[in-house]
């Protein structure tokens, strides 16, 4: 998952500001910590980056989301992306053009990476306007 233009930009600075500082403890009780830097974030996993861009879009007043139809993981899972608050408005009740989505058959992973770069273009268009 990848993020370009103003939004890439407005989340390295987000990202910045957050400074993660995970503290991990092994086996042996040896304690390690260090700060999350952006190039550690870029190599995690996509499942991974979802949660910290889910927050990032959401601060912006953009909500990308991702559910499971038949509440069985990587089966027909389905992406939204709403520019108003989801939790007062749904695709289907709500005739805006402020909510995109797609009931194709997605995985989880790709199911994450359209809700993203959908999320992406429509941060984008906003400040482009």
């Amino acid at each position: 998952m990848k993020l370009t233009g103003k939004a890439k930009e407005e989340f390295e600075k987000y990202f910045e500001k957050l400074r993660i500082t995970p503290t991990l403890e092994d086996e042996k009780g040896n304690i390690y910590s260090g700060m999350l830097t952006l190039i550690g974030f870029y190599k995690l996993p996509p499942s991974m980056q979802w949660g910290m861009y889910v927050d990032f879009f959401n601060s912006l007043g953009v909500y990308p989301i991702m559910f499971n139809e038949a509440y069985i993981p990587a089966v027909n899972t389905l992406w939204q992306v709403f520019e108003h608050d989801p939790s007062t408005h749904d695709c289907w009740g709500n005739k805006s053009s402020a909510c995109y989505g797609d009931n194709g058959e997605y995985n989880n992973t790709t199911a994450r990476e359209a809700a993203i770069k959908k999320a992406v273009e429509v941060y984008n268009n906003r400040v482009n306007e």
